[in-house]
C-alpha cells in the first residue's frame, strides 16, 4: 500500500462489497421473519428461531471475506492471510460464543411486540382475526426491520474480522498500526457518527471517544465495540480500517 488513494479505492470497494452483504442478508432475514410470522399464528404465537442458520451464513460470509481484505490493506503483497487457517478456526468459536445470545436478544424483542399485540387485540376484539399476512405487515416482521438486524450483524462481524486481521498482520510484521473511523451512510445518519469520520488515524490502542448529542459517551475501540450502548451500535453500517503506523506518517494521516 503505498499511496493515499489506495485506502480510498479500499474504501469505496468496501462499501460495495457491504452493500452487496446487505442486499443479499436483507432478503433471507425478511423471509425468516416471514416464516416466523406464519409460526406464531399456527402456534398460539410461540416464536421459533428461523434466524440463527441465516446469521451463521451471514458471519461465515462476511467475516472470511473481510478478514482476507483487511490483510491485503496492510500487505498488498500477500494475496492471502497465512493466518486465515486460524481465523476460520477462531470464527467458528466465536459463533458458538456470540451467535445464540444475539439471536435471542433480537426473538426476544420480537415476543415483546407479539405480547403487545396480543394484549391490544384481547381490548380491541381484533386478535381472532390476524392472519400470518397480516402479521408481517407489524415492524417486528417487516423488511424494515430486517435489513436493521442485517445492518447490525454485518457491521458487527465485519469490525471483528477485521481486528483479529490487524492483530494478526502485526505478529507476522511487528509493525505499529492506527486505525481511521470510516461512516458509510444512511438514510437517517447519526450526526455524531458522521463527525468520527474525519479522515485521521489513531494509534490502535487509543479509543475513539463518541459522544451523542444528549451527552452520553462511548469509549470505543472500533464501530460496533460490543462494551458501546445500543445507541452507537444498533443499526450502525460504520466500519473501522487499519492502517500501518509508516503508511498514517507517509500520507499526512496523523
Amino acid at each position: 500500500m503505498q499511496s493515499k488513494s489506495n485506502i480510498k479505492r479500499y474504501i469505496f470497494r468496501s462499501d460495495r462489497i457491504l452493500k452487496a452483504y446487505e442486499k443479499k442478508y436483507k432478503g433471507l432475514i425478511h423471509d425468516a421473519l416471514k416464516e416466523q410470522a406464519k409460526y406464531a399464528i399456527n402456534h398460539n404465537f410461540e416464536i421459533k428461531d428461523t434466524l440463527t442458520p441465516v446469521i451463521e451464513r451471514l458471519y461465515e460470509d462476511v467475516g472470511i471475506r473481510m478478514y482476507e481484505y483487511q490483510y491485503q490493506l496492510l500487505d498488498d503483497t500477500t494475496t492471502k492471510s497465512i493466518f486465515l487457517n486460524t481465523f476460520e478456526v477462531w470464527l467458528k468459536s466465536y459463533m458458538a460464543t456470540i451467535i445464540g445470545k444475539r439471536v435471542r436478544n433480537i426473538n426476544d424483542t420480537t415476543r415483546l411486540s407479539l405480547k403487545k399485540i396480543i394484549e391490544e387485540g384481547f381490548v380491541g376484539r381484533t386478535l381472532f382475526e390476524l392472519t400470518a399476512e397480516k402479521l408481517q405487515q407489524i415492524y417486528a416482521f417487516s423488511a424494515k426491520r430486517a435489513m436493521m438486524i442485517v445492518r447490525t450483524e454485518i457491521g458487527n462481524i465485519n469490525n471483528e474480522a477485521k481486528d483479529r486481521s490487524s492483530e494478526d498482520w502485526k505478529k507476522q510484521s511487528g509493525n505499529e498500526l492506527y486505525k481511521i473511523w470510516i461512516h458509510r451512510g444512511a438514510k437517517d445518519p447519526r450526526d455524531w457518527h458522521v463527525a468520527m469520520d474525519n479522515g485521521k488515524a489513531i494509534p490502535k490502542e487509543q479509543a475513539f471517544i463518541v459522544s451523542d448529542p444528549n451527552g452520553e459517551t462511548d469509549n470505543m475501540s472500533r464501530p460496533h465495540d460490543q462494551t458501546a450502548s445500543a445507541g452507537n451500535t444498533i443499526n450502525c453500517g460504520c466500519e473501522v480500517i487499519y492502517i500501518s503506523e509508516s503508511y498514517a506518517k507517509r500520507n499526512g494521516l496523523i
